[in-house]
């Protein structure tokens, strides 16, 4: 039996190794920026499209200039079972 391997071998072995490094390192390439891409493309979609149509559906961010004042706040049955509660105890 053999145990020596010839050069031939050994080149061949790194010629493989150094092939499929390559293609694992384009594989890695690829995806990192696919990856990138996609969080620059969903910031774009969020700063752009989704936090105005949040910030729509916020009354004080619709019109500025009405703001709701502390008797409207006050009247609101949430507000007063709360008030209620907290200040009976």
């Amino acid at each position: 039996m053999d145990s020596e391997i010839s050069s031939e071998q050994k080149l061949d072995y790194i010629y493989e190794t150094l092939k499929k490094n390559e293609k694992k390192d384009k594989i890695a390439f690829y995806f990192k920026w696919w990856y990138r891409l996609f969080i620059l493309w969903y910031f774009y979609y969020f700063f752009a499209i989704s936090l105005p149509a949040i910030l729509d559906k916020v009354p004080s961010f619709k019109n500025p200039n009405s703001s709701m004042n502390l008797e409207e706040i006050r009247e609101n049955p949430k507000v007063k079972e709360f008030l209620d509660i907290y200040f009976s105890n």
